[in-house]
């Protein structure tokens, strides 16, 4: 479960867009706040509410809702990846000493790894 969380909160901070980050944000507090309620009220330290645990319990409304907010979660971690790929890649010119240039340096990013 925490995984997941921080992924959602790494997320977040990457993206570039206000409502992606918010958004993701908002799913991953979802999803600890379940889990922190189930297990407090689970170890006896919180009343019992009858929240399911997040992906465990069973509640089929809950799993729905969770596997649509993770998917949600999932298209905003690609879009940031989208994103970072797009301002990383340089498109040369057509011209035959740009393209030469930007062949050599490929080949040495791709030696270096």
């Amino acid at each position: 479960m925490s995984i997941i969380v921080l992924r959602g909160l790494f997320i977040a901070k990457k993206c570039e867009n206000a409502f992606g980050s918010l958004l993701a944000i908002g799913i991953s507090a979802m999803i600890g706040i379940q889990a922190i309620i189930n297990l407090g009220a689970i170890s006896g330290l919180l009343p019992i509410t009858g929240v399911p645990l997040p992906f465990v319990s069973y509640g089929g409304t809950s799993l729905v809702v969770l596997l649509f907010s993770v998917g949600i979660l999932n298209n905003i971690a690609r879009h940031v990846n989208y994103q970072r790929f797009n301002e990383e890649t340089v498109i040369p010119d057509q011209s035959e000493k740009n393209v030469q240039f930007y062949n050599r340096k490929r080949r040495q990013t791709t030696s270096a790894q």
